[in-house]
């Protein structure tokens, strides 16, 4: 009789973890690189004190908080009463909405080099156009 050995756990799938690190990471950069330069232009070469400490404070959820400013106009536009939110929920709704934006990005762009090569500039360019907007709302 032959004996067999049998691994105790189940294989491990190279390609799936990879996958994570070559989708994540680039939808990371995607996402969050433009407002990290315009956080650095800021703390670099505006003097005041308030907008480095804005740029401190609401790095991390700006994305997310863009897309919620963007839906309030269009709400507003469409005739709709906004809802008011507290500082600390519209923090809390930016971040949640910040990482479905990485994730969903991430997502899409892990599904193929060619889906690849469509969402991460297309994400980069609104991205890009996020950051600008956040910074001149911080300058206000």
């Amino acid at each position: 009789m032959e004996d067999t050995v049998v691994p105790e756990g189940p294989p491990q799938d190279k390609k799936a973890s990879t996958w994570w690190w070559r989708a994540f990471l680039p939808a990371f950069a995607v996402v969050y690189g433009p407002f990290n330069v315009a956080a650095g232009i800021t703390w670099l070469f505006v003097s005041c004190a308030h907008c480095k400490l804005v740029w401190l404070k609401c790095l991390w959820v700006f994305p997310g908080m863009v897309l919620m400013f963007l839906a309030r106009i269009v709400a507003q536009n469409m005739g709709l009463r906004s809802v008011p939110v507290s500082e600390t929920t519209g923090a809390l709704i930016g971040g949640v909405l910040s990482a479905a934006i990485v994730f969903g990005i991430a997502w899409i762009a892990g599904r193929g080099r060619i889906a690849k090569w469509i969402v991460l500039p297309l994400a980069f360019v609104l991205s890009a156009w996020g950051a600008l907007m956040a910074f001149h709302l911080v300058r206000a």
